[in-house]
């Protein structure tokens, strides 16, 4: 079995969330598995997803927040990619136009040229394993490459929440709380 140089995972300190802190956390971070270039390319359409779970301001620290969004788009988009920014929330606060706001999204992605994405408007997409049908947003198939941002904070059932229990707001609807079980 042959051992890879570069990690796989890479854990990096962020003191605080301003721009120069979490833009050199997270050059740090990706150049420690591979560096931008090997991830992104030019043409690309590169579907980001945080975790948007409801409407709070990114003081609230209960969403990803949009400087680590920001950081991850300007990479994207220096290497040529183009950058979708997509969601479903969870629970019955289901405004996306509402969380994209107060998570600071929207002037995000107006600022940046960011298409935003509604998983719930976005088209479904059936699939099937083991006789169990399972429903996920269309553009995560139809992106080229899917970043997941998820925002590391407690859970009730899970302990904590990461980069598995994120990818659950790529299932559209109520189906997710389902899914939970």
């Amino acid at each position: 079995m042959e051992i890879s140089q570069k990690p796989t995972v890479a854990i990096v300190a962020c003191p605080e969330y301003s721009y120069s802190a979490v833009t050199e956390a997270v050059i740090k971070a990706i150049n420690l598995i591979g560096g931008p270039q090997k991830f992104f390319s030019p043409g690309q359409r590169v579907l980001l997803k945080p975790n948007l779970l409801s409407a709070h301001q990114p003081e609230e620290a209960i969403t990803t927040h949009p400087l680590v969004v920001q950081v991850v788009a300007e990479l994207v988009k220096q290497q040529g990619g183009e950058v979708w920014l997509g969601d479903s929330p969870g629970g019955i606060e289901r405004e996306i136009k509402l969380v994209w706001e107060k998570t600071g999204m929207s002037e995000l992605a107006h600022q940046l040229g960011i298409k935003l994405i509604n998983f719930e408007t976005s088209g479904v997409v059936v699939k099937e394993k083991n006789k169990e049908k399972f429903f996920l947003a269309r553009p995560l198939l139809e992106a080229d490459l899917v970043v997941n941002l998820p925002k590391l904070k407690t859970h009730l059932l899970t302990c904590y929440t990461g980069a598995v229990k994120n990818i659950f707001g790529g299932v559209p609807g109520f189906k997710k709380s389902l899914y939970h079980k």
